[in-house]
């Protein structure tokens, strides 16, 4: 293995074997999450995951077809308290590109993208889960995980 390959693997190694062990914070990672919960009805309540980006960095859709890049991804906890009603909406400016890296088309959003997810709640609860996600400019990628934590019912 020449010189140049090690490095790679070693960055490869620090910059994502440690993504678990540490929060990245806004400057290094080029994303501001807001958490929010609207009331639908009585019983259905909206999450909102708003995704504000740095200029010159970019969200990939959690709809990026398998073998390209790492999409954003939800993991919401297990609880009897409430259910979730269909999949995880996304809407903003979507873009679609050819990226020869991945050798296939990918989708990618810039500036802010607003996820949401549609829950059924019988009393009040918290609902908790995480973000996956990794933050991409032309340069590098910088993979994150962020965590919430929403107040839903009545």
């Amino acid at each position: 293995m020449n010189y140049r390959a090690v490095c790679w693997w070693a960055l490869l190694f620090f910059a994502f074997g440690n993504v678990e062990a540490q929060e990245l914070t806004r400057k290094q990672d080029h994303v501001d999450w807001r958490f929010s919960s609207v009331e639908q009805s009585g019983s259905q309540w909206k999450l909102v995951f708003t995704a504000v980006i740095d200029r010159g960095w970019h969200l990939y859709s959690q709809n990026t077809p398998e073998g390209g890049p790492m999409p954003v991804t939800f993991k919401f906890s297990k609880d009897e308290s409430y259910r979730l009603s269909g999949k995880v909406k996304e809407s903003g400016l979507l873009k679609k590109g050819y990226d020869d890296v991945f050798m296939t088309d990918v989708l990618w959003y810039e500036e802010t993208v607003i996820f949401s997810q549609v829950v059924k709640v019988g009393s009040r609860c918290t609902v908790k889960g995480e973000v996956d996600y990794s933050v991409c400019s032309e340069e590098m990628c910088i993979p994150g995980v962020v965590r919430f934590s929403l107040d839903v019912g009545r």
